[in-house]
């Protein structure tokens, strides 16, 4: 993926978390916690680099243990996803961010993560469109600790457009930047254009129909 469509992808959304968090991760990344210090994550995530978006940084972005920054980026070679973000606020992880740009090998990659999520966490709390285009859904769930995005795809007839994509992130850092879906910062259904409106009631009665009771475990 491209570093373009990943730049877009986080600025597009534009926590010391429950002892359930190890279940949203990706497969391979259950060792991941939000709240976890730099020098952990940079010794367990070893391909991990220095967030950088020029496309010749000419510098050294192997991590120093001993040095924390702001985000590291790591390219995936194999799982659900291409590539994942790391961002720390004063040497602490508080949000993770995985990325897929979407083809013929994601088919069906949304709503195994969505299934996913909901097994812990029920329904979504909130669905929405982003993008410029609203080309884009938004299904959120978020409780005292978590504030977890599930990103995809609206845009049936160009099926290789697009990012699928799945954000933990702390909830106090996610009301900080203000991320899609954070409560108190949702956008009005009554602000959408008539054609977003019929997207985003599509997008409420597909996710009904894709969670069914069974899947659904909620947290006590």
């Amino acid at each position: 993926m491209k570093h373009t469509l990943l730049i877009w992808f986080f600025m597009a959304t534009t926590v010391y978390a429950s002892s359930q968090q190890e279940n949203l991760m990706s497969v391979g990344f259950e060792q991941v916690k939000i709240g976890m210090d730099w020098r952990s994550l940079v010794t367990l995530r070893t391909n991990a680099e220095i967030m950088n978006s020029m496309p010749d940084p000419g510098t050294n972005l192997k991590p120093d243990p001993d040095k924390p920054k702001e985000g590291l980026d790591e390219k995936l070679s194999k799982g659900s996803f291409e590539r994942v973000l790391y961002v720390f606020d004063n040497g602490a992880l508080v949000a993770v961010m995985f990325a897929k740009e979407k083809n013929s090998s994601a088919s069906g990659k949304s709503e195994e993560i969505i299934r996913k999520v909901a097994r812990e966490r029920g329904m979504p709390t909130h669905i929405e469109l982003t993008g410029n285009r609203r080309d884009h859904g938004v299904f959120t769930w978020q409780d005292q600790t978590l504030h977890i995005n599930v990103i995809v795809p609206t845009d049936e007839e160009k099926p290789k457009k697009g990012v699928i994509g799945l954000q933990i992130m702390d909830r106090k850092y996610a009301e900080r930047i203000k991320a899609i879906g954070i409560t108190g910062n949702v956008e009005k259904d009554n602000d959408l254009q008539d054609a977003d409106k019929e997207r985003l009631e599509s997008l409420k009665s597909q996710v009904k129909k894709l969670i069914s009771v069974n899947d659904i475990n909620p947290q006590t």
